[in-house]
């Protein structure tokens, strides 16, 4: 392999450089400055990934719930990760909590801290914790997982944060709680946005893979289409809909979701392929090939509808005829609006 530079432009579709900033607000973002900064990927951190993506590598997965308000919906997001201590319970630290009365006095103290650093004239008070949940596929080692999302915890958060985890084995898919106090040490609130996810993930996949497990983390959109999913009113009401045509004794038909190829991955893709396919060397053009083959088995053409083929034809032939000029008199440019 000569070099894996021709697909460094890759790197833009699987890691995003510039986090978004969210406007106003004390808080503060666990990510933000670590994506922020330079990324030299190297050419086998290169190759590396994308064998993952082509292998199709399982996708970590991490979700935000809702946070919790007070002391008590504190204890009680404890005692249902803990399934009332009878998974165990972890800390910062590693010290293993042995049962509710813990949880109570850790949940009092959580929401006692943050009242300190909560300004008291401020009519809205943030929360006291956050939720996550990472998980992975059916089959992942229970223990490895659990040991990678503390490892990625203490990456994340450090000292800064206070937090508690557990894990859950009872079903197919093995998940890990986490629960991190709201407020830093230094009185700052935590902000969870997209861009700290990503970094989660990205963070949680290297852990898992530190101890032999095989898993990756991407944007969907450098997988395959974005699904655009309907949102919660529209898909209620379809839910409604769908109940009165099994009373009416109507087919039920499936609502279509929208898919939708990124425009850029598939032009970084097909750069990327052409480059090396200019190259002389075979595995630069066999990786030419896999990229190829990849981008057409995952990342296929949208085919224009009827509709938007025309409009295509119309702007086409509209772009061919000689623009008229104003007449004498008529000001250039659109009508101002007065």
């Amino acid at each position: 392999m000569s070099s894996y530079k021709e697909l460094y432009t890759a790197w833009y579709v699987w890691r995003p450089t510039h986090p978004k900033r969210r406007k106003g607000g004390s808080g503060e973002g666990v990510a933000a400055a670590l994506l922020a900064l330079p990324f030299r990927p190297t050419d086998k951190q290169t190759a590396e990934q994308f064998a993952r993506l082509e292998r199709r590598a399982p996708q970590v997965m991490v979700k935000v719930t809702k946070p919790t308000f007070g002391a008590d919906h504190t204890y009680a997001n404890m005692t249902y990760i803990s399934r009332n201590c009878e998974e165990q319970v972890f800390d910062q630290d590693g010290c293993l909590l042995v049962d509710n009365v813990e949880l109570e006095r850790l949940a009092d103290d959580w929401h006692q801290q943050n009242q300190d650093a909560y300004d008291g004239e401020r009519r809205y008070r943030g929360p006291d914790a956050r939720r996550l949940q990472f998980s992975m596929p059916k089959g992942t080692d229970p223990i490895a997982l659990r040991n990678a999302v503390s490892a990625t915890a203490r990456h994340v958060f450090g000292e800064r944060f206070d937090y508690v985890y557990a894990l859950h084995a009872d079903r197919p898919h093995p998940h890990v709680h986490l629960t991190v106090r709201a407020v830093s040490h230094e009185g700052r609130a935590l902000r969870i946005n997209k861009d700290d996810l990503l970094y989660f993930r990205r963070t949680m996949a290297l852990e898992l893979r530190m101890r032999g497990i095989d898993a990756d983390a991407t944007p969907q959109i450098a997988r395959r289409a974005r699904v655009k999913h309907e949102r919660t009113e529209v898909h209620r009401a379809n839910q409604r809909r769908a109940a009165m045509q099994v009373l009416r004794g109507e087919p039920v038909s499936a609502p279509a979701t929208a898919e939708a190829v990124d425009p850029y991955v598939q032009r970084v893709y097909a750069a990327a392929a052409a480059r090396l396919r200019a190259s002389r060397d075979r595995e630069d053009a066999a990786l030419a090939e896999r990229i190829e083959r990849f981008a057409a088995a995952h990342l296929p053409q949208a085919t224009p509808t009827p509709n938007e083929a025309i409009g295509k034809r119309a702007g086409q032939q509209d772009s061919t005829v000689e623009p008229s000029k104003p007449l004498e008199g008529q000001p250039h440019g659109p009508k101002p609006r007065l």
